[in-house]
């Protein structure tokens, strides 16, 4: 890499117990200022986990057509996430990252991944809890609007 370069992401392949893992860091130099930094990280790394596990989700269109989907909501928050993060993830994983508004609560619900059915998204929740998003969970969406996946379960 020339000197003076400057980058805020890379992407390393590691061998971690046989398995070939992809893994994006921050090298930013700055520190990571707070938890939403490392949130942002952290969706990286689930976005790939899921690329990597080829759990196929709908598209945006797809779903448009759908009374409802399921989803594994990662994160919520006031603060809108930077557009450099949300660049490099909309242009690398467009299709399974979404942020709905929560209008009611005044929020951003960070999403991954837009699902038929509840066995795929239960896939896709393991796997993103698996690389360390604990508290990750399943969400539904009814006609744009964030509902709890309960309630859809219920519903259909």
């Amino acid at each position: 890499m020339p000197e003076g370069t400057e980058f805020d992401f890379m992407e390393i392949n590691i061998l971690e117990q046989g398995v070939k893992k992809k893994i994006v860091a921050n090298v930013n130099s700055k520190k990571l200022s707070n938890k939403n930094d490392n949130a942002k990280q952290m969706i990286m790394n689930s976005l790939i986990a899921i690329d990597t596990n080829r759990v196929a989700s709908l598209t945006k269109n797809e779903a448009r057509k759908l009374t409802h989907y399921y989803t594994v909501q990662v994160g919520a928050f006031r603060e809108v996430m930077n557009d450099e993060t949300l660049e490099f993830i909309n242009n690398n994983y467009g299709n399974e990252f979404h942020i709905i508004k929560d209008k009611r609560l005044n929020y951003d619900l960070y999403m991954l991944g837009r699902y038929k059915n509840l066995s795929d998204v239960k896939i896709v929740n393991k796997i993103i809890k698996d690389v360390g998003f604990s508290d990750c969970f399943i969400m539904g969406v009814e006609k744009r609007i964030p509902v709890s996946a309960l309630y859809l379960i219920k519903k259909y």
